[in-house]
Parts: structure tokens; C-alpha cells; sequence
């Protein structure tokens, strides 16, 4: 009501007279649809008609500022069927809206709905990736199959066979796939993948939380070939734990190692670490498999076990014998350990006096 509306050309304008319409009987009511428009060069609109007409004229497209007319042109526009037609659409759906009964919530429920019903199927599938992965058991089977309700599919399938028994969300995802209703059911080897990939960039962000929180940590690295033959060296991180059990080790995950020689080993440990954000200046102590350490051990023990004569001599030193060791069982390790470090220079001398009197 205090807006000063600009003169056009002519010197005329508009006036707030125009917002109301004067009935024979002298009452005066507000024109609800008349819009005055600020921005678009102060012309004005039939804001109903605007909205549900197709028609191209100047109250309903470009708008009307003809002051000189507009009084006349209002009347009759207001008294058109059609704009009594679009009028009446307009408070209809005024009061859809209200009630919440129009045919976009409609489908908005419909789409809340359908959005519920996959979240809730890919949290069953989430917590079966889990299960499968703390239990470290394989997900596919041995035929290969991505076929539910088939012999040897694998655990994740068997798993989500099994849910419909108990859970009415997988009840009526698994029926919607056998009824092909739908071409998207999440099963396959792919979403597999990326589920477990997804759960695990999860989790190593709680971990790498955890780890910052103490600031120090120590740093556990070992190497092995897995079944592929490629050599993996295994990430474990040990942390003391702010608010938790004292003690914490994290599995951060599998380096592939074209090399073993130490560079290339300190080389790829640094690398993950920058890419996740630890300052290596914050490891307190690291720990790794002496695998060349094992590999001595190892010729030691072959050497006084492949003869009775060099045999006869280490036992006329030590007390303890020289233990094998085994890549697969770690206690192996440490008992081959222990027999040489309390023995050393036990066992130095039943080398010397095997190269001074075995003959074989």
C-alpha cells in the first residue's frame, strides 16, 4: 500500500483503486487474481488465468499496462467465462493443497514409498555383506550362478534366500523378482562389489577418526602371496583407545608389492599413509616380518637336520633343538626364534666344529 508506482510515458500509472471491483450494490472486494508485477517493466496479470490458460494475451502472457483502458478491460475480463473457468480451477486447487489431495503429493507418497521400500532392501543387503565379511566367508559359489533358488549360487544368495522366511521387505523383493516386476533387484556380483566397497570406505573413516583421536600409534606390516601369486603386504594399525578397551588394532587394508626390497616397502607405506591423511611422524613403532631373518633360520635348521653326524653335534651344544617354521602358522615362528636367541653362541660353536670335523 506505501509502494509509489511508477508514471508510464503518458504520465498515468497505477493505482490501488484498480486492486478492488465495486458491485451495483456499492460493496467493494478485493480482486484477488489482479497482480501487480515490479520487475517486468510494472505491468500486471491475471494471476489464475496466467496459470491455467494458453491462451496469448496480455493479462495472461506478457501483462497489461494500458491505464488509459485498463479499468474497462478488467471488467470485461473478470466477466469472461474463461476466467471464471481458471478462477474456479484456482481455489479448487487451493484447497487440494491445503488437504493435501493434490496429484503431486499423491505422487510424492508414492515416490516416499518406493524410496523407503529400496532403502530398506539394500540394508538387508548391507547387513548381509557384513555377515559374510566378519564370518570371512566367500560370497560367490562354485558354479558361478547369479541366480537365486539355484545349487551352489554362493552365501550371499543363500542368505537372501533365506530372509524372506523372516523379514517382509526381502519377502516382497524376492517376490517381485520372481515375478518379474522388476528389472533392478541389487543381487548380482557387481552391487556385491560395490556394496562391500562401499561398507568399507565407511569403515575406515570410523577408524581413521579413532586413530586421530590418541594422536601416537604403532604400525604392524607383513607380506604374503595370496592365491593369484601376487605379494601382499597386510596394514595393521594398533592405537590406545580414548574412551574404549586400552587397546585397538585396525586392518587397513592390502598393499600389492611388485617388489620386496625395503625401499620399495617404506616407499608404499608412506603412500598410504599420506592417502589417508596420518603424519607418519605420529607412528611410535613399527613393527614387520623379517622374512630374510626366517629365511636363515630356516637354512640352519635344513642344515644340521639333513645328516646324523651334524645332527649328533648341535645336540652336544644346545639344549633347546632347532625348530621349522611355517609360513601359515605364526607360533612356528616364534619358536624357531627362541631356540637361536638363547642359544646363539651355542649354535656358533657347533658350526665351527662341524666345518672342522664332519666329513660328510
Amino acid at each position: 500500500l506505501d509502494f509509489a508506482f511508477p508514471k508510464g510515458k503518458d504520465g498515468r500509472r497505477f493505482t490501488n483503486n484498480l486492486r478492488y471491483r465495486t458491485l451495483v450494490d456499492g460493496e467493494r472486494i478485493q480482486r484477488s487474481w489482479f497482480m501487480y508485477s515490479k520487475k517486468n517493466k510494472q505491468t500486471t496479470y491475471c494471476f489464475c488465468c496466467k496459470l491455467f490458460s494458453s491462451k496469448n494475451q496480455k493479462l495472461m502472457s506478457e501483462g497489461l499496462c494500458d491505464w488509459v483502458n485498463i479499468s474497462a478491460l478488467l471488467k470485461c475480463h473478470e466477466s469472461s467465462p474463461e476466467h471464471i473457468k481458471h478462477m474456479q480451477c484456482w481455489k479448487e486447487l487451493e484447497i487440494r493443497i491445503k488437504k493435501g489431495k493434490t496429484i503431486y503429493q499423491s505422487e510424492m507418497c508414492l515416490f516416499e514409498a518406493e524410496r523407503k521400500y529400496w532403502r530398506d532392501v539394500l540394508m538387508c543387503l548391507i547387513l548381509i555383506v557384513q555377515s559374510l565379511a566378519e564370518r570371512n566367508l566367500a560370497f560367490h559359489g562354485s558354479s558361478g550362478s547369479e541366480t537365486s533358488y539355484m545349487p551352489n549360487n554362493g552365501n550371499f544368495l543363500k542368505e537372501v534366500e533365506l530372509l524372506p522366511k523372516f523379514d517382509p521387505v526381502m519377502e516382497q523383493h524376492v517376490g517381485r523378482v520372481q515375478r518379474g516386476m522388476s528389472h533392478t533387484h541389487y543381487l548380482g556380483k557387481d552391487i556385491q562389489t560395490e556394496l562391500i566397497e562401499a561398507v568399507s570406505k565407511r569403515m575406515l573413516q570410523k577408524i581413521m577418526t579413532q586413530v586421530k583421536e590418541p594422536k601416537y600409534h604403532s604400525i604392524i606390516l607383513d607380506c604374503t602371496p595370496d592365491v593369484s601369486h601376487q605379494e601382499q603386504m597386510s596394514v595393521i594399525i594398533r592405537i590406545v583407545a580414548v574412551d574404549r578397551k586400552p587397546e585397538i588394532k585396525h586392518f587397513l587394508g592390502f598393499l600389492v608389492m611388485h617388489e620386496t626390497t625395503g625401499l620399495s616397502l617404506s616407499n608404499a607405506i608412506l603412500e598410504k599413509f599420506e592417502e589417508l591423511n596420518i603424519p607418519f611422524a605420529d607412528v611410535a613403532k613399527l613393527s614387520h616380518d623379517a622374512a630374510s631373518f626366517f629365511g636363515y633360520l630356516q637354512k640352519l635348521y635344513n642344515f644340521f637336520s639333513a645328516a646324523t653326524q651334524r645332527r649328533a653335534v648341535l645336540c652336544h651344544h644346545v639344549n633347546v633343538k632347532l625348530k621349522s617354521w611355517s609360513k601359515t602358522r605364526w607360533e612356528s615362528r616364534d619358536k624357531s626364534i627362541e631356540a637361536v636367541r638363547f642359544q646363539a653362541a651355542e649354535v656358533r660353536e657347533a658350526l665351527l666344529e662341524v666345518r672342522e670335523k664332519c666329513t660328510d
